[in-house]
């Protein structure tokens, strides 16, 4: 009786992946009067083993047959695969090539090959131990089937779902010591930005309207700032200077002076609480706007309506500026000094 040993190629040899390549993009084909030059990747894999009969490498023809399991012992035929039997196989040298195609079942789970092996034509199968596990490069049809996405190069980015909401939001920070103030006194520069006396004078920046900033959405404006010292507990608020400027408006036009950067609104910001800090200096803060949307206008603005100048879909320049709440008597309570370290500006871009 002879005694049938076969090694799947994994280490001795190969399993080979796929011959052929899906394009990434979209591919033209040349122009021809034939047939189309490109056509879909297949199923199928190429599969290469060894045989030996009684411990030779075998040669002559052989019937082989391949089930696909779940297991590497036991288990179940994997539904809806084909039993495959490969008729009449030549085996030189105890090597040989089939080509195997269960259909598109190769995803993210181990499969093992069941193979069987009798003389051409002749004889019952006799069952091979251990089966055999596919290795990963099969797999690769997996990867392929982004495919299915219609060229995901071409998908909208608002047609992708299931983005990390973070991932469209942008933010620019200003530190203090980028801001514009007068000097003097009330405002002075330190180690860690702006000493801010309590008085109301403003100091604040200016930027281009961000060219990426998707205008159907709001953005935000943050002042981070420290409270040196609290002995008692309070409530700080903020106070926004907020406007938008065009550039180079000529004395003949209708519009000028909008130019300027001293068309801005005004918006406090919501109370903030804090409480007795104790022997704690240096207590970090932050105080927040949201731009608001004017459906008659169709921009969004600061402030309790919409005028020329805070118009922020349509003016090319955006401005902001800070003022002590306490001194502008908004019902801010902290009437300390301020340590300003910086501002951001937070909005989500163009898709």
């Amino acid at each position: 009786m002879k005694k049938y040993w076969f090694a799947c190629l994994t280490a001795l040899a190969t399993i080979f992946s796929m011959s052929a390549a899906t394009p990434l993009g979209p591919v033209e084909a040349p122009k021809s009067d034939g047939p189309a030059l490109y056509t879909s990747l297949g199923t199928a894999f190429t599969y290469q083993g060894q045989l030996k009969t009684n411990g030779s490498p075998a040669t002559g023809n052989y019937d082989l047959r391949f089930i696909l399991y779940d297991s590497a012992v036991g288990g179940s035929q994997i539904p809806g695969t084909p039993i495959l039997t490969k008729a009449g196989v030549a085996v030189s040298q105890g090597l040989f090539t089939v080509q195997l195609d269960f259909g598109n079942v190769f995803g993210n789970v181990r499969l093992f090959l069941d193979i069987a092996v009798r003389p051409a034509g002749s004889g019952t199968y006799t069952v091979l131990s251990p089966r055999q596990e596919i290795t990963p490069a099969p797999y690769a049809r997996f990867a392929f089937q982004a495919s299915n996405a219609a060229n995901a190069q071409t998908v909208p980015w608002t047609g992708v779902t299931g983005k990390p909401a973070a991932i469209s939001r942008r933010k620019i920070y200003v530190p203090a010591g980028g801001f514009g103030y007068y000097p003097s006194a009330n405002i002075s520069a330190v180690n860690w930005g702006l000493l801010w006396k309590n008085v109301v004078q403003p100091a604040g920046f200016v930027l281009p309207r961000p060219a990426d900033w998707d205008p159907t959405t709001s953005f935000g404006v943050t002042l981070y700032f420290a409270l040196p010292t609290a002995p008692s507990g309070g409530t700080t608020k903020w106070r926004l200077l907020a406007g938008g400027g065009w550039l180079n408006v000529g004395s003949g036009s209708a519009a000028s002076g909008w130019d300027s950067l001293d068309y801005r609104v005004t918006e406090d910001a919501p109370a903030l609480t804090f409480y007795a800090a104790g022997p704690y200096t240096n207590l970090m803060k932050a105080q927040s706007w949201t731009a608001k949307w004017s459906s008659t206008h169709h921009t969004w603005y600061f402030g309790t309506g919409v005028s020329s100048a805070n118009d922020f879909v349509h003016n090319p320049i955006w401005h902001f500026a800070f003022v002590r709440g306490n001194a502008s008597g908004n019902g801010e309570s902290y009437s300390g000094d301020m340590l300003v370290v910086a501002a951001e500006i937070d909005y989500v871009t163009v898709p």
